[in-house]
């Protein structure tokens, strides 16, 4: 049987259902695997020694599970068969990898009991003469392409699901470098706006095809943060930024640290505590502000310079002097248990820059009056280490809550660890990289660039080929070793690659 002209099923009964034609079962719960129609898996289950609970089904392709899902949607003819109240259904949407142009069984279990749904599997074939992608979510537009391998000059209409449901239209008719104009760009709608998780889902609804999917976190606001930014004047809500719940959690971890130490007692006095709670107040406000926005005013900030540190921080800064200020302050924001040193190296500025030192107390300053270059900056910088370990941070970055420790725990947990580096995320909220791939052509690429930093592909540690400089740690004794960066790659570039593949020779 052929449905919508390009999907093959077979054993597939009508979705109306009479009671003569319920299947028996052996025992409760029972149910049947109705069609596949479209995109979308239909059918039923349900118990009725207990017809107020919802029974759980699994559905699985060519024998391998792809999802699990409560039969609770409500169909008229079920009613009509005395199939309990009618919230007996399910629907379940086939996954992109199936639409291949391959033919695949579908069948479904009750999770409960095992038992089979249908008796012999629906065989589902989608055409294979489409092919496509969803790229990304930018900001609130999700953007991909597709197109018809045979009417390559027909622009395909896509349909955007969000959570199973279709909430936007849109025409592939956009220039394609691929040739043709094939690209989509779907604003998400209001509805989609709201801060939380969703599965958005791209289809060619004739003939049915999944383009492709994507989770992600939605904005809750369509405004990108540098003009709310430029346009909120001293004060931005907190809760408007992508990075407000990582800043949150910073903060709150460093009030329970300072209610334990005042617990103490000793030199954590009234003056000390209150001292401390003023400058986490100004540090919290800096990193929320920025260093987008044009400011003359740099409080004072102090930092405590421990005498054997477990960690030293080479921050190398050539002039921006907002953006090294910015930087230092998140090390305040965010505690760590390791103790650390920083070290500001000013690799020829000329602006506030050089004068760090009477607004930041506790670092260590080294500067060079003729600009290096980031290599020969890292390197004078790490002369002066007298940490453990050595951190390479990049000036305009902002570092999170618990982020030193986490790096510190890599070398503590795995054996043979000789390097490692952080996930960056970009400040509107896109992955930047966790972790580098080197292609077989030599060329360096950031692993899951552009993509959702929550995705947990990109949440857990793994061997990468390399690893970026804005922020790698490594044992000092390694990096004295080894010679620290090479200067055969000065001023910049392609010295994080190096270091990483001499670290790997070294065992």
């Amino acid at each position: 049987m052929e449905l919508d002209g390009s999907i093959e099923t077979e054993v597939v009964p009508a979705l109306g259902i009479k009671s003569t034609d319920l299947p028996h079962s052996p025992s409760p719960p029972h149910g049947n695997l109705d069609a596949v129609s479209g995109l979308d898996v239909f059918g039923w289950a349900w118990n009725p020694e207990m017809p107020d609970q919802r029974v759980s089904v699994e559905l699985s392709a060519d024998g391998k599970p792809f999802a699990r899902v409560e039969a609770g949607e409500f169909r008229d003819d079920l009613v009509a068969a005395n199939i309990g109240d009618g919230w007996h259904a399910f629907r379940v949407s086939l996954p992109s990898g199936l639409c291949n142009g391959y033919e695949h069984r579908i069948s479904a279990r009750i999770v409960e009991t095992g038992e089979m749904l249908n008796l012999a599997p629906l065989v589902f074939r989608t055409t294979g003469l489409i092919e496509g992608n969803v790229d990304e979510l930018q900001g609130t537009t999700l953007k991909g392409w597709v197109r018809h391998l045979k009417k390559t000059e027909e622009p395909l209409n896509v349909t955007l699901l969000d959570n199973g449901k279709p909430v936007a239209t849109a025409i592939a008719d956009q220039p394609f470098e691929g040739g043709g104009d094939h690209r989509f760009r779907i604003p998400l709608p209001a509805s989609s706006l709201d801060g939380l998780p969703h599965l958005f889902s791209v289809r060619v609804m004739d003939p049915p095809f999944v383009v492709g999917e994507i989770s992600a976190v939605a904005p809750f606001i369509s405004t990108p943060e540098e003009v709310l930014r430029r346009n909120c004047g001293p004060y931005l809500p907190a809760y408007l930024v992508p990075s407000g719940q990582l800043r949150y959690e910073a903060l709150r971890r460093q009030l329970k640290m300072i209610a334990r130490q005042a617990g103490k007692g000793g030199v954590w006095n009234d003056a000390t505590v209150a001292a401390t709670v003023a400058q986490l107040a100004t540090v919290h406000e800096e990193v929320i502000r920025g260093f987008g926005t044009q400011r003359k005013d740099f409080p004072p900030l102090a930092f405590h310079k421990p005498a054997n540190p477990r960690v030293s921080i080479v921050i190398p800064a050539h002039n921006k002097f907002a953006v090294t200020y910015n930087c230092l302050a998140s090390l305040l924001l965010a505690p760590n248990e390791a103790s650390f040193e920083v070290i500001v190296v000013d690799d020829g500025s000329k602006d506030q820059t050089t004068g760090i030192k009477s607004i930041i107390e506790g670092i260590e300053y080294v500067r060079s009056d003729k600009a290096q270059g980031f290599v020969k900056a890292c390197n004078r910088g790490a002369d002066l280490a007298r940490g453990d370990y050595i951190v390479m941070l990049n000036n305009d970055t902002e570092v999170s809550a618990g982020w030193l420790d986490e790096l510190l725990n890599v070398f503590e947990t795995f054996e043979g660890i000789g390097l490692a580096g952080a996930k960056l995320v970009y400040p509107n909220g896109v992955l930047q990289e966790a972790g580098g791939i080197v292609w077989s052509n030599g060329q360096p690429w950031n692993y899951g660039r552009d993509g959702n930093p929550k995705d947990p592909r990109y949440n857990y540690v793994r061997q990468v080929d390399y690893i970026s400089g804005a922020c790698i740690m490594l044992p000092t004794s390694l990096w004295k070793e080894l010679g620290g960066f090479d200067e055969d790659f000065a001023p910049a570039y392609f010295e994080d690659t190096d270091l990483a593949f001499r670290v790997r020779e070294k065992g």
